[in-house]
Formats: structure tokens, sequence, C-alpha cells
């Protein structure tokens, strides 16, 4: 029996809801729905009576890649039951919501792939491609502190929560030369509301180095997630051993956000920007990867689709 793709019905919620609790088990279902729920931007794949798989289409913004200013959308929450899974209901949910995308007028369509496998899938089977890139360092606690050099105060950083409207500007100015995404007000909302319920906050730091701003949330197991960090200057802040300023910036989240291990993303800052294989971005860095990846429609952006510096996708929700 073949799959009915279609969009769901109000009233199927559910039946969605069972496949989000079943897949994803993060107890965030119902704040999803309640904030972002839309029909016409959902696709489901029904199997006889029941719906097997499904997929979100959410406005996320604009992507900023130098002068360009595009209209994008986000695939999200793509999932499928277990029993009903190796049966290609997933790839049609994907495909389906990147053609409904076109039709909504976005010109970008962007997913983070739940694992790193997925990324050569969708570019082989759904012709994807890769563009955003991120900075991830694992740290404790006490490379944290032992790093610190206590005997310098002005460099002392100072945490301050802050909205979604404020963390929103620094957001954009930290990124100023960065090709990113700008997220919009529901989804600095939306994620105001994720670090709420893991936890967290959208932060403010200020130190003898300026300003700069982090999204904290506390992950399962105890571990805390600083998933996005921003700072002036990022290309002096965190190689493979972080600079004083940026454990500065730790120290600070560990005062308030104290934990054994912290899981630090930043921006991906190119070397060198040669364009060779060696020198793309994936390969200049054991904690540089892959994050993200982009279709557009009619030709909006041009052939040099990796820019310099990696693009950030940043709030990916995850």
């Amino acid at each position: 029996m073949e799959a009915i793709v279609r969009h769901p019905e109000t009233d199927e919620l559910p039946a969605l809801s069972r496949i989000w609790k079943t897949v994803f088990d993060d107890g965030c279902e119902a704040d999803f729905f309640d904030h972002y729920f839309d029909p016409s931007h959902c696709i489901i794949a029904q199997y006889g009576d029941v719906i097997a798989a499904s997929g979100f289409l959410l406005p996320a913004g604009h992507i900023i890649n130098g002068m360009q200013r595009v209209r994008c959308a986000m695939i999200y929450a793509v999932a499928t039951l277990p029993e009903h899974r190796r049966l290609g209901y997933g790839e049609t949910v994907v495909r389906q919501l990147i053609s409904r995308g076109h039709e909504l007028s976005y010109q970008a369509i962007v997913l983070c792939p739940a694992d790193d496998s997925l990324f050569e899938y969708y570019k082989t089977r759904i012709e994807l491609r890769d563009w955003f890139y991120v900075f991830e360092q694992k740290i404790t606690f006490a490379q944290i502190h032992n790093g610190c050099v206590d005997s310098q105060p002005m460099s002392a950083a100072r945490l301050t929560r802050v909205s979604e409207e404020r963390y929103g500007r620094l957001r954009e100015e930290m990124l100023d030369k960065t090709p990113h995404i700008e997220f919009d007000k529901r989804a600095m909302a939306y994620q105001s509301l994720l670090c709420e319920q893991y936890g967290g906050g959208l932060y403010q730091i200020d130190s003898a180095d300026g300003i700069s701003c982090a999204i904290v949330e506390r992950q399962f197991g105890g571990a805390v997630w600083i998933k996005e960090l921003l700072t002036p200057d990022r290309a002096k802040v965190f190689d493979i051993v972080p600079a004083q300023q940026t454990l500065n910036i730790l120290k600070a989240i560990a005062a308030n956000h104290p934990a054994d291990e912290f899981l630090v993303r930043m921006p991906a800052e190119a070397r060198e920007q040669s364009g060779s294989p060696e020198n793309r971005p994936d390969k200049q860095s054991k904690c540089v990867r892959r994050f993200g990846m982009i279709a557009v429609f009619d030709g909006i952006f041009d052939s040099h689709i990796i820019s310099s510096p990696p693009p950030w996708y940043g709030l990916a929700f995850d």
C-alpha cells in the first residue's frame, strides 16, 4: 500500500504529538505545537489509517550573505514511527517540504541533519548542499577554572539575562561580517521558550574585551550546553585551547550554571581562504564540523556557495 502524502487536519494534532513523543521524547511537543503549528507548513505521510511520518516547515527569517538578504524557512522535526522506517517516508516528507517552501515563495530552505551520516544521504538523494559549519568543543569545569587568571580582575565577565529582542540585536552585531540566518521574532521567542524549558537563558556577557552573547541550555545528564557563543573577535577566542577572554566568559556562565562539563558552539572561522579541499572549513580543525544544509531556488546565490567566513546556522532548536 502506497502512503498518502498531504497536509494534516487540525484535529490530527494528537497523532502528530504521538510521533513527536515516540521519536524525540523531549517533552517539548506541547510548546512546539502551540507556538508553530500551521497545517499549511506541515507534511505527513499516511499509511492506511496511521500517520506514519511528519515534518514541519518553520518560517525562519532571512539568510544574510554579504549584500544578499534571502527569505528562508527551516525544515524541522522530520520523524517516522519506528515500525514504518526504511520505506522512504522521511525522504518523501523532506522533498515535499522543500516543494512547499518553493510554493510559499521562500528563496531558500535550510536543514540541520540529526546525524552526520544524513549529510551524504540528503546530498545524494535530495541534492541539498553543505553550507553551514560549527566550531564545537567540550570543556570541563576544572579546565575553565584552572585556565582563568584570577589576578586580573579587569578581565572578569558579567552575565545578564536579556529578552529575545535584545539578544537578537546583539546577535546581528556579532554576526555582521559572517554569512548567517537572521532569525525572526517568532524563532527567537521559541528559542527563549526552549531555554526556559531546559533551565537556561539568553545572555549578554560584559567584559573588558567587549560585549558578547550566548544561548545556554542544560542537557539531559546535567552538562551545560552553550549552543551559541558569539564574541567580537572570534578568530582569537577559541582554538583548540581557549584564549583567556573565552575562559572568562565561560567562567561567568559556569558561575550561573554549574556543571562538570560544558559543550560550546561557536561560528567556524576559516584560517585560510584558498578554497582548496584541504582548506575547507571542515578540514581545518577536528573541532569544526558540518552543521547545516541548504536548498536554494532561482539561482539566488552565486556559484561561491561556501562563503568566507563559513556560514553560521545558530538556532537549530536541537
